[in-house]
């Protein structure tokens, strides 16, 4: 386990995952807490183009193979990012009481939870 930093909790500053996916396709995480200013961005890159989002301006940005340049779509305006997780439990809520049926099944969610437990055995080797 990491050191006692900076945000005063026992994590680790930095840790880099290697995941392989069933299909063959291969994913990497870079997580941290030392970069400053501090940068949170999702990246996907294919044979056919690319897809990146920034957390700070909210813009995803994709790039295909077959054009020269990036096409950008902003968030609308008022957006709050904090609806997305207020959306989340709202679907929950339905599950609960039975009016909708859940997006993801036990058996998504034995696979997420393998994964990351994946992760950390090889992290901690």
């Amino acid at each position: 386990m990491g050191n006692m930093g900076e945000l005063g909790i026992q994590v680790e500053d930095i840790a880099e995952i290697v995941l392989r996916f069933p299909n063959g396709a291969l994913g990497s995480i870079h997580l941290d807490y030392i970069q400053r200013p501090a940068s949170h961005h999702f990246e996907i890159i294919g044979t056919k183009g690319t897809l990146r989002w920034d957390n700070v301006s909210g813009i995803l940005s994709i790039y295909r193979h077959n054009n020269s340049d990036w096409e950008h779509f902003i968030p609308p305006e008022g957006f709050e990012r904090n609806w997305m997780f207020m959306d989340e439990i709202r679907h929950f809520v339905s599950i609960i009481r039975s009016e909708v049926p859940p997006l993801y099944t036990l058996d998504d969610g034995i696979n997420a939870l393998e994964i990351a437990i994946h992760s950390l055995s090889f992290n901690s080797q």
